[in-house]
């Protein structure tokens, strides 16, 4: 920009006194008005460069001799959402929606008149890698030829004039591979891939004589592609061949009771053991999808290619009270973020504030959960807060007794109760 200050470094608010100088249009308008250098004033430069980026333009024109900086314009556009007027045509056709809505958001931000409400520069990372992860994704959905295997695979090959029609045959789903996998795409573009029981899961050569392979008409693998099993002992040998890459993986079991009225059916205790653990893990919570089956969540990775190939060894079902379970197959589904919104000031200054996984299912566990787990009888292992918070749903065995719904939704309050071991 035309100017260098040498600060004190590691500093969370640094600010030094100094004449005003540097290019014009770049330069944050209270360092202009107090000669106040910060750390903020860099942020509102790189603010100004992200929309010269987006505009296809320098932040100000010179005409006849005449100064005009343009960015009082480009924010006056973000704020009445008339942005299609302002940025740069030939960019516009090919950026997808998602990733210019966050990259104008946070070039936005950059530019806040007040120094405290400018992010920092992390966040500011962090929200261009979020677009471009949008752009990538869009890029590669563009063209209708990367699907060509897809479709080949299909049970019925999809028959589509354009990528819009191509896109709504595949938000719905299809199945490839002699009906063996189930593909679609969610709202994202993003690609979620279910293979069948029959594909993958491996009975133990001493397999219960009421565990069989059976015909299921609520299943999306029909016919005869389920597995009924009764004590949920048996391997699986996972593999993908469609999985978006750098994409966040959550890995389901997708399985429902044989009879859904003889006990809470979100409430299932699934012990497995992934390939290379010594430890077994146990997830309990199940999440219901509009067809009835039940997902109960494995664990969860990031995806660095479209093929995976995985090991899960299933040690058991921990819910006896009901006779069967059928398996539909094991399902890898993109895990959604959670964010909420923060309205700052008059401006309507909004910023997005991205939770992990983690933080969100930490907040909904009761404060002294290091202290209950460390009772836990049966050594219960878990990956995520999420498992660990369905586990105390669940309730597990203690050394003096027994824990049971130890969270009670939807309050999710605290509430332990001990039996004594004669109950157990």
């Amino acid at each position: 920009m035309g100017l260098s200050k040498l600060g004190p470094a590691n500093q969370p608010y640094t600010a030094i006194i100094t004449n005003v100088v540097g290019t014009i249009g770049y330069l944050d308008p209270m360092y202009m008005e107090s000669g106040i250098l910060s750390k903020e004033s860099d942020v509102y430069s790189f603010g100004v460069v992200l929309f010269e980026v987006l505009c296809g333009r320098l932040c100000f024109e010179n005409s006849n001799g005449r100064f005009l900086s343009l960015v009082h314009t480009w924010k006056q556009s973000y704020k009445q959402r008339k942005l299609d007027d302002t940025i740069f045509q030939d960019l516009m056709q090919e950026m997808d929606p998602r990733s210019l809505k966050t990259f104008s958001r946070i070039a936005f931000q950059c530019l806040h008149e007040n120094r405290e409400a400018r992010p920092t520069m992390s966040l500011v990372v962090e929200k261009l890698k979020t677009a471009l992860e949008f752009q990538e994704k869009y890029e590669w959905m563009k063209h209708p030829q990367d699907y060509e295997k897809i479709n080949r695979t299909a049970v019925h090959p999809l028959k589509y004039k354009s990528k819009t029609e191509l896109k709504s045959c595949l938000s719905k789903g299809i199945l490839l591979n002699a009906v063996k996998t189930w593909f679609s795409l969610n709202k994202n573009g993003e690609h979620c891939e279910m293979i069948s029981a029959a594909d993958c899961l491996i009975p133990p050569a001493q397999a219960s004589t009421f565990d069989e392979y059976v015909t299921d008409q609520s299943s999306r693998f029909h016919p005869k592609k389920c597995y009924k099993s009764y004590n949920g002992m048996f391997n699986a040998h996972v593999r993908t061949q469609f999985l978006s890459p750098q994409i966040k993986y959550t890995v389901n079991l997708v399985l429902r009771p044989t009879y859904y009225t003889r006990f809470n059916p979100h409430y299932i205790g699934v012990k497995y053991r992934l390939e290379g653990e010594t430890k077994p893990l146990v997830s309990c919570l199940a999440d219901k999808r509009e067809d009835e089956w039940l997902m109960v969540e494995l664990f969860q990775f990031e995806s660095q290619k479209r093929n995976v190939d995985l090991e899960i060894s299933f040690e058991g079902f921990m819910n006896t009270s009901s006779d069967h379970y059928v398996i539909e197959g094991v399902e890898f589904q993109p895990t959604e973020k959670m964010e909420h919104k923060v309205l700052e000031d008059d401006d309507n200054y909004m910023q997005t504030i991205s939770e992990s996984d983690d933080t969100y299912w930490e907040k909904k566990l009761p404060k002294d959960y290091n202290d209950i787990m460390k009772w836990s009888k049966d050594g219960v292992e878990w990956t995520t807060k999420k498992q660990l918070y369905s586990i105390l749903c669940k309730g597990f065995r203690m050394h003096n007794g027994y824990v049971g719904n130890t969270l009670d939704a939807p309050n999710n309050t605290s509430k332990r109760k001990e039996i004594t071991n004669k109950r157990n």
